[in-house]
C-alpha cells in the first residue's frame, strides 16, 4: 500500500480523519455522500488522500519504515494525542494505629465535652418551652 484509498479512510474515526486532514494539509475536493443514513464519502477523494506521503508521515512519526508500518505509526501516535493515557498514583496506604497507641483519656474527655454540650442545649431549650407553657 502506498497510497490510502477512501475505503480504508472512511474507516477511520472522524476525529482522527480530522487530524489527519489537520497534520497533513489534505484538502476536500469531493462532494461528501450520504446514503441511508451512512456516510460514503466525506468529501476526501483518492487524490485528496495522496497528501498522505511516506516522507511526511515519517517526519511526524520521527521513524523510518515502509508505508503500511509508519502509516500504523501514525495512526498510533494520533490515538495516543487525541486520548493520552493516564497515569494512575499507585494508593497510598494509611497507616492503621494499634489501639494500645490511642490516648483513651483524650478521647474520654471529648466524648464527656459532646455530652455536657448536649445536656445544655436540651435544658435551655425545655427551660424556654417550660415558659412557653406557662
Amino acid at each position: 500500500m502506498q497510497n490510502i484509498y477512501q475505503q480504508n479512510w472512511m474507516i477511520l474515526s472522524k476525529e482522527v480523519r480530522n487530524k489527519l486532514v489537520e497534520i497533513f494539509g489534505i484538502t476536500r475536493t469531493a462532494i461528501t455522500e450520504v446514503r441511508d443514513d451512512v456516510v460514503i464519502c466525506d468529501g476526501h477523494s483518492n487524490t485528496d488522500l495522496q497528501a498522505i506521503t511516506l516522507e511526511k508521515m515519517q517526519e511526524y512519526t520521527g521513524e523510518v519504515g515502509s508505508f503500511g508500518a509508519i502509516w500504523d505509526l501514525t495512526l498510533k501516535k494520533i490515538e495516543l494525542e487525541l486520548h493520552p493515557i493516564v497515569k494512575i498514583e499507585e494508593p497510598v496506604a494509611t497507616p492503621v494505629v494499634a489501639e494500645e497507641e490511642i490516648d483513651l483519656e483524650v478521647w474520654g474527655e471529648v466524648d464527656t465535652l459532646e455530652v455536657k454540650e448536649e445536656e445544655q442545649n436540651e435544658s435551655k431549650t425545655n427551660k424556654k418551652g417550660d415558659k412557653k407553657g406557662k
